[in-house]
């Protein structure tokens, strides 16, 4: 029995560490580069770092940690962890990656489809 769950929850990690990846390769390679500010917190993330300079990754984290408290308390400890992971392995992955990616295409309607 405690063989299934390590074996779903360690599949639910790999899952979930393709998907930041991917993530964080559309906002590196495509979005922020071109200055395409996607919704939600990567988005105003973009728009800060255009803005002032400030890293896309790190600003990421910080404006998620009001929205993971609230999301730790109304979904419980469980779904919070995943959503602790997703977050921090994503700025992690922007930070750490940008500087090593090439900007992909400068075509402004090719990196928003892209990205």
């Amino acid at each position: 029995m405690v063989h299934k769950v390590l074996v779903r929850n360690s599949r639910e990690y790999l899952i979930l560490t393709l998907g930041v990846l991917l993530t964080a390769l559309g906002l590196d390679l495509f979005l922020v580069p071109n200055k395409i500010a996607a919704g939600g917190v990567s988005g105003i993330a973009t728009i800060i770092f255009h803005l002032v300079g400030f890293p896309v990754g790190i600003t990421i984290l910080a404006l998620n940690v009001p929205l993971f408290l609230w999301g730790l308390y109304k979904l419980g400890l469980q779904v919070g962890f995943r959503s602790l992971y997703g977050t921090v392995t994503l700025s992690l992955f922007v930070d750490g990656l940008a500087p090593y990616l090439p900007v992909a295409t400068r075509d402004a309607l090719l990196a928003s489809l892209f990205g």
